[in-house]
């Protein structure tokens, strides 16, 4: 268990109670980029080593870039977004005023094997989606698979308190208050080929169990329970166990909601889960859900032009490739350019920099598997014929990584519909277009306005409507997406193991997806 300091938390619907408070104080951004990064592990000296032993153990070191983790620009970002909708799933579960969290456990309890239609729970959180608790927001990390997403949500996760048991908090008037209670931050959780609605629900279970090293799943769930029954044993273990938020990864194995009402949700053990399936479980006791998923995980949070009501509260985020002059970038070339192993001349490191981003689009996964395939290669020649230059990189590149040149260059080429994978690329693009032409149009409006007020001479005392469309203006520049493809998608991380494996992106049209860009 954790000691607990206990901060002071400066918003007031966040003070005086002590899930929130027991948290401490967020990390800063460069401790957070500290703390995620894992440099690549230098070789030592060779003196000692017989010289026909140096070029083996100078590739030894080139594999150590397998293991270097150098911390996306968006990090910090992700960070603060999970801390942030942790304090809020807290915020109606405060220890200290338990009567909203005793009322729903009594109500979760009532309602027994009629989890679905919640009639008593519903009577407290409210009678429909906008009347739950406030808690009640989703986030979505998108990007294609290997995008590095997850490993970089693991890092980030690790930085958040994995649990902390509460005995005595002091009140802001003073007062003590035994409170005995466990708190869990965050529960992780992954679905896989889209399994039941008992399949995911027992994964929660677990995942549960082993945070708190109780044995729910042979000590309370047996063989002939049926989905409320699960469902009524994930509610009370998220309240007793003060849970902040639900990290679902792999999102894109979530089944597509085919109901005509979605919001009539069918119940069974072969059931596919769902988006509205989850979502009611978890929303209505007030913990927010973060998913995480490809690209197509998009198209799981409904058809409309925006990503959906469900997502638009706390927003989203692409992960995709970087961009050469970005600061990440930088700080990933300087830790995986290892040319001082080789013995012979290179070329500037600005130009190996910029020419690994042209071959690779920008992706890191790929990055780190080129460049380590070149160093290995070019480690074989003699003494001072070792040089590291755009040529080796592009020889190495054509003969190593043939199965990549076409996906990549339908990226560079901006042709995603002949990818599946990139479809929603396709409609990003299609989005942005559209927004760009209702901003020019409400600009237009908006000066057209301010010209006819010069004219006629009107007093300018219209300045608050001004303001507000103004506002708008600026809620729309805020959701702008590029049509240049400035940012590429992160591909598989299976081919920075082994290049050649058929069927990375399949050659699909594919159905397009309605998608866009929401910045929190």
């Amino acid at each position: 268990m954790t000691n607990i300091t206990y901060i002071s938390h400066p918003n007031p619907t966040c003070k005086g109670n002590p899930l929130i408070e027991g948290l401490g104080y967020p990390m800063l951004q460069d401790e957070v980029e500290k703390a995620c990064d894992n440099e690549v592990t230098k070789m030592g000296s060779l003196n000692d080593i017989p010289v026909q032993y140096h070029s083996y153990y100078a590739r030894s070191a080139i594999d150590n870039l397998a293991d270097c983790y150098i911390t996306r620009d968006e990090a910090y970002a992700l960070y603060e977004k999970i801390r942030r909708m942790i304090e809020a799933g807290y915020k109606n579960r405060n220890p200290v005023k338990p009567v909203i969290k005793n009322q729903m456990f009594t109500a979760i309890h009532q309602d027994g094997k009629e989890q679905q239609e919640a009639f008593h729970l519903k009577a407290i959180t409210g009678q429909d989606i906008d009347s739950m608790l406030t808690a009640n927001g989703s986030f979505l990390l998108a990007g294609l698979s290997g995008a590095g997403k997850t490993s970089m949500m693991l890092r980030i996760l690790k930085l958040i308190p994995r649990e902390l048991y509460h005995t005595t908090y002091l009140s802001s008037d003073g007062e003590e208050v035994k409170i005995e209670q466990l708190q869990i931050p965050y529960i992780y959780v992954q679905i896989h080929n889209r399994k039941g609605q008992k399949a995911f629900l027992k994964g929660v279970i677990e995942a549960i169990q082993v945070a708190t090293k109780i044995p729910y799943l042979t000590r309370d769930v047996k063989n002939g329970d049926s989905v409320d029954d699960l469902i009524r044993l994930v509610r009370k273990l998220m309240l007793k166990h003060n849970v902040g938020i639900l990290v679902i990864d792999e999102a894109q194995n979530i089944a597509p909601d085919v109901a005509a009402d979605k919001d009539k949700k069918v119940l069974g053990g072969n059931e596919k889960t769902s988006i509205s399936f989850i979502e009611e479980i978890f929303n209505r006791i007030g913990v927010p859900l973060f998913f995480i998923g490809t690209l197509s995980t998009l198209k799981l949070f409904g058809k409309e032009v925006t990503i959906c009501r469900r997502t638009i509260k706390d927003g989203s985020l692409m992960l995709l490739g970087a961009e050469v002059d970005d600061d990440f970038w930088n700080r990933f070339f300087n830790q995986i350019n290892l040319s001082q192993l080789l013995d012979g001349k290179h070329d500037s490191e600005d130009h190996l920099k910029r020419h690994l981003h042209t071959l690779t689009q920008g992706i890191p996964a790929i990055a780190i598997s080129l460049m380590r395939a070149t160093l290995s290669h070019m480690s074989k020649f003699g003494k001072g014929e070792q040089g590291m230059t755009i040529k080796a990189l592009s020889h190495v590149f054509r003969q190593q990584f043939s199965e990549l040149q076409k996906p990549l260059k339908a990226l560079k080429n901006e042709k995603y519909h002949m990818y599946e994978d990139l479809a929603p690329l396709a409609d990003l693009v299609e989005i942005n277009k559209e927004i760009s032409e209702q901003l020019a149009e409400s600009e237009s409006e908006l000066k057209s306005r301010d010209e006819k007020k010069e004219k006629l001479s009107i007093p300018d005392t219209d300045k608050a409507a001004d303001a507000k469309v103004e506002n708008e203006l600026e809620k729309v520049r805020k959701v702008k997406v590029k049509s240049k493809r400035s940012k590429v998608p992160v591909m598989d991380a299976k081919t920075a193991q082994k290049i050649g494996v058929k069927g990375l992106l399949k050659s699909n049209s594919g159905p397009k997806s309605n998608v866009i860009r929401e910045n929190s």
